[in-house]
């Protein structure tokens, strides 16, 4: 069970990890782009934000390795990160590769309406195909793959 992105249990790290932010993990590679999955690994790095803090120099550090959902402990023998702290960043690590995927943001679509043969196009909305966009001017240049306009 989840509570706040992280699991319900107060626990050591890599128990945090275990009790089901690994098994997020897993959900999206088996379902890649899968909406829930998605949710739930942005809810833990949301999450996290509030497990990895900045030290007096500046320096992003794990300022608890035994947290939960609905407990965190900063003192004493807690408040320093192991090796086991950054097992936790698989969700993080995730969204990145999710977000730098063309597949997972293939459903961008562009919608051209042809003058030359009335029909409505849809192109897959990526830099190559369409690299520039001016919102201002309202211009949006496309260079389209070969046979993409035909008149078929």
């Amino acid at each position: 069970m989840r509570v706040n992105g992280l699991g319900y249990i107060t626990t050591d790290e890599l128990h945090a990890y275990e009790e089901g932010l690994n098994s997020d993990a897993e959900r999206l590679y088996l379902n890649w782009g899968e909406p829930r999955s998605v949710e739930r690994l942005m809810e833990t790095t949301k999450a996290l934000q509030g497990v990895i803090l900045k030290n007096p120099a500046g320096h992003l550090h794990f300022a608890s390795n035994w947290y939960g959902g609905r407990m965190m402990y900063r003192e004493g023998a807690w408040e320093w990160q192991k090796p086991y702290s950054f097992t936790v960043l698989h969700a993080p690590i995730l969204l990145g590769l999710y977000n730098g995927s063309t597949p997972a943001r293939a459903s961008d679509l562009l919608e051209i309406n042809t003058k030359i043969s009335n029909k409505t196009i849809l192109i897959p909305f990526t830099r190559k195909i369409v690299p520039k966009v001016d919102i201002q001017k309202s211009l949006v240049i496309v260079d389209p793959p070969e046979g993409l306009f035909s008149n078929d």
